[in-house]
Formats: C-alpha cells, sequence, structure tokens
C-alpha cells in the first residue's frame, strides 16, 4: 500500500527551500568547492562502499571500526536511517526479481510519477521486513536510525560556526538536497534505457548500464550489472566502466582494511541456470 510520509516530504523540501531561497548569495568557489568534495566523500564512502555493498550486500567483510566509520558517512548524505534505507532497498529487490510487482517497484511510469512515490511516499508492507536480523539488532545501526537527522544538523550547526552561513548553505542545505534528489533520479535513470548485458530471467525488472551515470554515481550507475551480480565488490566491468567505488575496495583490501571480497567474475548471474559458468569480463 502506498502511503504519503509527511516527515519525508517535509524533510525533502526543507532542505530544498532552504537552498533554493539562500542559494544565490552563498556561491563562491569555495563553497561550491567544499559542498562537492563533502558530498562526493559522503556518498563514495557512506552510500556506494559502505552501506551499499559492504554492509547490505555483503561483497566483502570489514572490521567494526571501518564499519562503524562508513555507517556514520551515510547518514551524513542525509538520505535517512540507513535500517529504513536497507529496509526499503530489500523491499525493492524481493519486489523487482519477481515476474510481477507493484507500480511502485517498477519503471513503466513517468518521471514525475516516480519523482512523487520515491520522495514523497513509502509502500507498507507489515508483514515483511527486508533486513537481517543481525543487522536490525545491531546498536550501532538502530542508534543511527533514530538520530540520524540529529547528526545532519550537527553538521550543519558545525558549518555555520566554523565557516560560516554560505557554507552552511551550499555544504548543508544544498549538497543534501542534490544527494537526495540525485539519488532518485539515477535510479530512475539506470532502470529506463541504456545496455542490457545481462537479461535476468523471472525479474520483472533488470536495471540498464547507462555510462554517464554510472560515472557521476561512483559506479552504480552500471545498474544492469548490479542485478546480475548483487554480491559483486565491482560493479564496473568494463575498463570504461568507471568505478570509483570498487577502486575504493581495493585500496581498502590492499592496506587490510577489509577481506573475502566477492567480484563477478567467481560469480553465477543471477537469474541463470545453477549450470551456467561465471561471467567473463565483457569485452571493452
Amino acid at each position: 500500500m502506498i502511503q504519503f510520509s509527511p516527515k519525508k516530504a517535509l524533510w525533502f523540501w526543507m532542505m530544498g527551500g532552504l537552498s533554493l531561497l539562500y542559494l544565490p548569495g552563498a556561491l563562491s568557489v569555495s563553497t561550491v568547492a567544499l559542498g562537492t568534495i563533502l558530498g562526493f566523500l559522503c556518498f563514495l564512502l557512506g552510500h556506494t562502499v559502505g552501506l551499499h555493498r559492504g554492509v547490505l550486500h555483503r561483497s566483502f567483510e570489514m572490521g567494526r571500526t571501518l564499519r562503524a566509520v562508513l555507517l556514520y558517512a551515510f547518514v551524513l548524505i542525509g538520505l535517512g536511517g540507513p535500517l529504513s534505507w536497507m529496509r526499503v532497498h530489500g523491499q525493492r529487490d524481493r519486489w523487482q526479481n519477481q515476474a510481477q510487482a507493484p507500480a511502485w517497484f517498477r519503471y513503466d511510469h513517468g518521471l514525475l510519477q516516480d519523482c512523487w512515490w520515491n520522495l514523497h511516499t513509502i509502500y507498507i508492507e507489515p508483514e515483511n521486513n527486508d533486513v537481517r536480523p543481525e543487522d536490525q539488532n545491531e546498536p550501532w545501526l538502530k542508534f543511527l536510525e533514530h538520530t540520524w537527522w540529529l547528526h545532519v544538523l550537527a553538521s550543519f550547526v558545525a558549518l555555520y560556526l566554523l565557516l560560516g552561513w554560505e557554507h552552511l548553505v551550499v555544504s548543508g542545505f544544498t549538497r543534501v538536497f542534490l544527494g537526495i534528489v540525485g539519488h532518485w533520479y539515477v535510479g530512475f535513470e539506470a532502470h529506463k534505457s541504456g545496455e542490457q548485458a545481462y537479461v535476468i530471467e523471472g525479474a520483472c525488472e533488470s536495471g540498464r548500464n547507462r555510462w554517464l551515470l554510472g560515472l557521476l554515481s561512483l559506479g552504480e550507475g552500471f545498474h544492469n550489472n548490479h542485478h546480475a551480480f548483487p554480491e559483486s565488490a565491482k560493479i564496473g566491468q568494463r575498463s570504461t566502466e568507471l568505478d570509483a567505488g570498487w577502486w575504493v575496495i581495493r585500496a581498502f583490501r590492499a592496506a587490510g582494511l577489509v577481506w573475502n571480497v566477492q567480484t563477478y567474475e567467481n560469480q553465477i548471474p543471477r537469474g541463470a541456470h545453477p549450470a551456467q559458468k561465471p561471467a567473463q569480463t565483457l569485452a571493452p
């Protein structure tokens, strides 16, 4: 059941409204540079590497300290609580890998409809919980889930006190607003058009590979690859599919910070016949 979420909508429009109201007077080389760097680092470390590939898909193992730091970086993006995000991701993944799914999880509708659903509503399924029990009961994840917005607001206070109101606007309100919009838009476009290297049998959504989206989303936009190999730490497969998330994971592995890193080369594509051989690297 689709249900309007006042908290979700209020947070989104509060960030957008404050950004649009004060942004013209806050733009400068230094404010844009800092906002870009902070947004890049939070998404790369917090979302792409930490929560998405590390915690949710278990594509590698890491120590408790690194895990805690990466999860905190995710919180600072301003997308919401980590457990809520994991629940929605798991719910979407479950439905999209079935032959039929409610319209909320499909992409056979337009941009504005998807914007309304994803940025203003939630899909209620009381009988399902798509979060692993060990994650749902983890104290750090539970703490961040209940307090995520306080950490974002605290970062706003720090920006104002240390650097002034201009940095608060650009690195605070605007960064969060663009992060929310960018995360939604990449997800929408990565299912609408582009290459499908893998057709996932029995799934109503298989994702698409879009080079520019992949570049801008730090590797996440090669979405057909991800649908086919969700447990792979490496989403980009061709040499031209630039995957910043994989570069970080590879660097962490070299430094001994992560281990048991899983990649698609030794995996069978989702939806393939069990006897099918593991995937080979796609030609450039």
